[in-house]
């Protein structure tokens, strides 16, 4: 899945990177694209990791949320004051 959006993505640049206006290139086709991942890496690690990295900042950003809602209720039953 990664591999094939990294190719897609090689592609529509390469494309772009040929269409320079000047005429050159226009009837060569283009070369073979090459993997960026190296041989050893398995593109369902690079997916995990990514997944894993989107939770972890989506509950640290609701936890950061719900840290100062949960201090202004609490403040007033304890009877804390700001001093």
């Amino acid at each position: 899945m990664i591999n094939d959006i990294l190719v897609a993505t090689d592609a529509a640049m390469s494309e772009d990177a040929g269409s320079g206006g000047e005429g050159e290139g226009e009837d060569e086709k283009p070369e073979e694209i090459e993997h960026i991942l190296p041989e050893d890496i398995k593109p369902e690690w690079i997916s995990t990791f990514l997944y894993v990295m989107f939770f972890a900042n989506l509950f640290v950003n609701i936890d950061m949320g719900i840290l100062p809602a949960g201090a202004s209720v609490i403040i007033p039953q304890l009877g804390l004051t700001d001093s």
